[in-house]
């Protein structure tokens, strides 16, 4: 993956900055989703045409990691400072670490995608969008999860695109995003891969699978009509007791605003839009006023409220979404299962302690104890009831959640929540992208009622209608599609994740297969080439210093010791085999092997070297007399490779001969580019099927 010189490490900072930046002008509320197809390319043009160490792909990845994640998290600053009582400079480290956890997905993802071989060229789209999808599948699990603005979402406007997400769900959409930009990255390098136009074909076939799905699902079975109320309380009164009253009646002359034109079926009210525990006695008139309200409107109401007992009768505190019928009797009840860190509860206390404030704002809550609950909208007389189920605020963000309701039955879905703790940021909109895909993976209506907005209905084909303004207060109705039709993500879930760990599986099996038939191939390359040097008068009169390096093993070492044995008379006497200590820098190293053959220093030595043992030869070789003037370098063609290089061994010294047996030597392509000015005075590749071309001349 090289082509040109390494470039210094402010350009690749600056780099990595600007993938970050695209990245976070793809989602909401810039929602330039077209950036979500470029926004990678600079640094994998970075990664793949030029010669990066190590570090500074580690330099890229973090750039580009902690930029994106503080484009995707900046918000939290502004709710730790206002409700959580921080100080400024700790509410801005902790959004800064949290930035950083997020951004070590895709940091660890462009790492790796440095340290793939060569030999990977013509599978890098998939196999880079594979440890990609993967490593987004674990940030949506790992300390309970935190999957949010994802590089898929930046999609939930296109039309185009949001049919993938019925098949294959968000992963989908971000692998096949990845999967470009890395094709994309390849056609503008000097190079232009062909291979890499097939993987531009993917989106394209995969769109048009998505679009096939949406033109052969059947019509809703039927429909309902719905009302939202989006009472916009502010959230530092919400949670006063004193408001209590102004709150309910806020939400209740609301909803009596609604058009009752058609007949509604079912009014919903926002996450906690009453405060209070509803099924205490101490809230009896509350309780009453949302039963009259249902026999007035003769409509059924979903409330979000708290509750005190959990299904099986333990105490505790829920945050809960009630269904009361046309009667006015709470005739059921769904909880939220997963909890939001830090906001519903504190984990790890004796860390986050300082945290205390912003969880005693929202209440401590318990999780509910029935997952994928679906409850049953009653219609009239002699009508099948419609099941439906509920997911509040945080639990949009978990494909599972949605597409378990929608298995166990759901027609269609409810997304209850509050952002209000987050003002006027880019929350609340990267919240309602997410609930789009929920909508489009299960192909299913969802109904999104939010406390200071984005109130919105969502058809399952993800279309937006009827969206409020924040801190709006009104209320809106709409029509609401039921549907039972499965779509391939709700019946197979997330297989793309499954089917990424397998591509690279069998991509890493593949290449250990191929490495050691590699390495064979090496050894008898090098075993040829010891033949000639024996042949020669010469050669018999030198001392021979064997170097192994980190991954020599007794595949390459034993048959290459042997060959020397056989091939210099009373080789026994003349060969100084040196095991690397691994503990020590490289020019430690360096002196140390100097320092083992300094008592045979002035008599001409060859030193055989194997991948890291080629580099400590050279410098090796450096710092003894001029007799020591040959270096065999054997390097393995994947993990040796990076260190058996030219370009990396050189440095601005060469010893007079370079003999490099590795087959997958980047040398031949890269010599004259990286180290023009070389004192080479030949270079000889055994094994190599590369040309290689005389100093001086363009390779």
């Amino acid at each position: 993956m090289i082509a040109d010189a390494r470039p210094r490490q402010p350009l690749i900072a600056l780099i990595g900055l600007s993938t970050g930046l695209l990245w976070t002008w793809s989602q909401p509320t810039v929602d330039a989703g077209w950036l979500g197809w470029v926004c990678l390319i600079p640094s994998f043009y970075l990664l793949l045409h030029h010669n990066l160490s190590g570090r500074d792909a580690w330099l890229l990845g973090a750039s580009a990691g902690l930029t994106a994640g503080l484009g995707r998290v900046y918000w939290v600053s502004e709710t730790l400072q206002s409700y959580g009582g921080l100080a400024v400079p700790l509410a801005y480290l902790t959004t800064f670490l949290l930035a950083a956890y997020v951004g070590l997905y895709p940091m660890i993802a462009l790492r790796w995608a440095r340290s793939l071989s060569p030999g990977h060229r013509r599978r890098l789209p998939w196999l880079i969008a594979s440890i990609w999808v993967l490593l987004d599948w674990i940030l949506s699990w790992l300390f309970t999860g935190f999957p949010w603005a994802l590089l898929g979402y930046s999609q939930y406007q296109s039309t185009t695109m949001l049919p993938i997400a019925a098949l294959t769900g968000v992963h989908g959409l971000t692998f096949t995003l990845v999967a470009a930009n890395v094709a994309l990255a390849q056609l503008l390098g000097p190079r232009r891969e062909g291979w890499a136009l097939a993987a531009l074909l993917v989106p394209s076939l995969m769109g048009l699978v998505g679009v096939r799905l949406f033109v052969d699902r059947p019509e809703p079975m039927g429909s309902h009509r719905v009302g939202i109320v989006q009472g916009s309380v502010e959230q530092g009164a919400k949670w006063q007791t004193v408001s209590l009253t102004e709150t309910t009646g806020i939400h209740l002359r609301l909803a009596r605003q609604l058009d009752r034109t058609e007949p509604l079926d079912l009014v919903v009210f926002p996450e906690t839009a009453f405060p209070f525990r509803f099924d205490h006695p101490s809230y009896e008139i509350h309780r009453r006023w949302l039963a009259e309200l249902a026999q007035e409107l003769q409509t059924s109401l979903l409330v979000g409220s708290l509750g005190s007992a959990s299904e099986s009768g333990d105490r505790g505190l829920f945050n809960r979404a009630f269904l009361i019928d046309r009667a006015g009797e709470v005739i059921n009840f769904a909880d939220k299962v997963h909890l939001v860190p830090f906001g519903e509860y504190l984990p790890l206390k004796w860390i986050f302690g300082y945290l205390d404030e912003l969880t005693a704002e929202s209440g401590a809550f318990d999780p509910g104890q029935v997952e994928h609950k679906v409850l049953q909208l009653r219609q009239k007389d002699g009508v099948e009831p419609s099941p439906f189920a509920v997911f509040i605020c945080y639990e949009s963000i978990f494909p599972q959640i949605a597409r378990q309701q929608t298995l166990a039955g759901a027609q269609f879905l409810i997304n209850t929540t509050n952002d209000g703790w987050f003002g006027t940021t880019s929350a609340p909109a990267q919240h309602l992208s997410m609930a789009v895909l929920r909508a489009v993976e299960n192909g299913r209506a969802v109904v999104r009622a939010a406390n200071t907005g984005i109130s919105c209905f969502i058809d399952a084909q993800g279309g937006i209608t009827k969206p409020t303004s924040l801190f709006e207060k009104t209320a809106i109705q709409g029509t609401v599609g039921l549907n039972s039709h499965l779509t391939p993500y709700t019946r197979l879930g997330d297989l793309v994740v499954a089917v990424s760990a397998l591509l690279l599986a069998i991509s890493f099996t593949y290449d250990g297969h191929h490495r050691r038939r590699t390495t064979n191939r090496q050894v008898a390359d090098a075993r040829q080439q010891l033949d000639a040097w024996a042949a020669s008068a010469s050669s018999l009169e030198k001392h021979i210093v064997l170097v192994s390096g980190y991954d020599s093993d007794a595949s390459v070492w034993a048959p290459l010791l042997a060959q020397l044995k056989a091939c210099f008379i009373d080789a026994d006497e003349r060969i100084t085999a040196v095991d690397l200590r691994h503990d020590l820098s490289i020019e430690d190293l360096s002196a140390h092997v100097a320092s083992l053959v300094a008592d045979e220093s002035d008599q001409p030595l060859v030193f055989v070297g194997h991948s890291l043992g080629g580099m400590v030869s050279i410098r090796a070789s450096h710092r003894l007399p001029e007799a020591a003037s040959q270096v065999i370098a054997v390097a393995s063609p994947f993990g040796g490779t990076v260190w058996a290089t030219l370009a990396r061994w050189s440095g601005r010294e060469c010893p007079r001969t370079l003999v490099d047996l590795g087959a997958g030597s980047l040398a031949a392509r890269s010599i004259n580019q990286l180290i023009p000015e070389t004192t080479l005075d030949s270079l000889r590749l055994a094994g190599d099927m590369l040309s290689c071309h005389p100093v001086g001349a363009r390779s």
